[in-house]
């Protein structure tokens, strides 16, 4: 996709601009011209939905060695903080998946505009939830202690 294929609807619609929107979602990765806008809220989706599972990992521990490994060291506090963060991504993919059933243009729009605006004032709390993340590998712990509390 290109910047001339989205100005039309740039102009029907109050979107972001191409640049913003294929710096956040990559858009111009998109090869198909119709149903453009269906395509860019599945690109928003799949990024929301991408980063949703990951705060999901370090909220729902399970017993693989990444999870338990990088959920050891997560105080209450946090958890609250990053599951808030994990409720509002969900919301909006949900709402995405809502949005597919009737394929409506205006409130596709609407969700693409919503959505991109959500992810840049959200990034800075995701990537907190990622230096946890990483910074969890940088203490050196035995594997027993990992399985410790399985028994």
């Amino acid at each position: 996709m290109q910047k001339k294929d989205l100005s039309a609807l740039q102009k029907k619609h109050t979107l972001p601009s191409f640049g913003e929107l294929d710096e956040e979602f990559e858009i111009s990765s998109i090869d198909a011209k119709d149903h453009l806008l269906r395509a860019i809220r599945r690109k928003v989706e799949e990024r929301l939905d991408h980063y949703a599972k990951i705060v999901e990992e370090l909220l729902q521990c399970e017993t693989t060695l990444v999870n338990l490994h990088e959920c050891q060291d997560l105080d209450e506090a946090m958890k609250e903080r990053f599951y808030e963060l994990y409720r509002t991504f969900m919301g909006l993919v949900r709402e995405s998946a809502r949005i597919s059933i009737r394929n409506d243009e205006k409130e596709t729009a609407a969700y693409i505009t919503k959505a991109t605006k959500f992810w840049k004032a959200q990034k800075e709390k995701l990537e907190e939830v990622l230096l946890h993340m990483e910074h969890a590998w940088s203490k050196r712990r035995s594997l027993a202690e990992k399985f410790e509390y399985l028994g």
